[in-house]
Formats: C-alpha cells, structure tokens, sequence
C-alpha cells in the first residue's frame, strides 16, 4: 500500500568511475534536502508515513543529508524508517561514544533525520569490496562488514547473506524476493 517514489542522482554506472558517482551524489545533497522536505510536507498532510530506502551509494547521500538535517537543527524526524541496503558508508557510521550518542555528524544526524534504522549488510558483496580497494582500504564499508561496535538506540543491523534475505552480491537486494522481504519490515 501506498506510493513508491523515486530519487536518483546522475551515476556514472561503472566501477572505474567510482570518484565521479561520488562527487555527483555530494553534489546532489541539497535537491535530496528539497525534495525529502516537500515529501514530509506532503506525508504530513495526508496522514502517510514516510520510508526511505536506500541502496549502495544513495546511503551516502542519505547520510550527508543527516548531516544537513542536524546543522539545519530539525526538531522532528523527516523519515519514520530509513532501510539502508548495501550501505556504501564508513562502517564506523554509527559508532558512539561511552553514554551512547552518535560520534560522526553523519550517523548522528541519520538518527536525527529518521525515527528508526535498520542496516543490511552482506560479507560476500563483492562490489563494496571493490570499492573499499578503490577509494577506501583501510575503512571497510557498512555494507559489507556491518557496524563497527554498538548501535545507537533505534538503529538495528541485519546480516542479509543469512536466511531468510540470503543475499549473496550488490544486486541481489533488488530482486523480487528481496523487495518483498524489505516492504514487510516497513508495515
């Protein structure tokens, strides 16, 4: 039930242009603010929740658009439940510290921005291995190896290579089965 939305910034599509995929999402931060904001007006007025989902690098843009949210000192969540599948982030996104608060300015603000969070990750994606070789090698990504220590409350990590997501490479968190696996979590 309800309306499914899509928000797409301008990816390169190949691996050997994983710098520019990521400039373009950077610099896609403030439309996404824009077009969440008037989403949440809009959900607002109809009495709708508001869900995110977000694969691979759109969890970047995601997360830049927490840290926006947090400078913008927002009082309550734009999202009720973000989905972050493949999360092609620092796997220390949501690390804290010993009273529990987020330390990054983009975990905290993703917390800030959303009501609930729950992170997908698989150890035997291949694509987030690749990337960590180009761009990343001595941070693994979120999606790949999961959180690096304690989630904050209202955040959960799911180890999607396991039953019953079974998830095996980048792509397969958008196969039929999957979708229909992540639309249950967000009823």
């Amino acid at each position: 039930r309800g309306a499914l939305l899509g928000y797409d910034w301008p990816s390169a599509g190949g691996v050997l242009l994983y710098s520019q995929d990521r400039a373009h999402s950077e610099a896609s931060v403030q439309p996404f603010c824009e077009f969440l904001l008037g989403l949440r007006h809009a959900c607002n007025a109809w009495g709708a929740r508001l869900n995110l989902v977000c694969h691979s690098m759109g969890n970047h843009l995601a997360t830049l658009a927490g840290e926006a949210f947090l400078s913008q000192n927002q009082g309550i969540p734009l999202a009720d439940t973000l989905l972050m599948l493949a999360p092609d982030v620092t796997s220390g996104l949501f690390d804290t510290d010993s009273s529990g608060n987020v330390l990054g300015a983009g975990g905290a603000g993703l917390c800030a921005m959303c009501s609930k969070i729950e992170v997908f990750y698989s150890r035997t994606d291949g694509a987030l291995k690749a990337s960590e070789g180009l761009e990343h090698p001595d941070d693994p990504r979120l999606g790949r190896v999961g959180p690096s220590g304690p989630l904050p409350a209202g955040v959960a990590a799911t180890d999607a290579s396991k039953a019953p997501y079974r998830i095996r490479n980048h792509g397969g968190y958008l196969t039929e089965r999957a979708v229909r696996l992540w639309s249950d979590r967000l009823r």
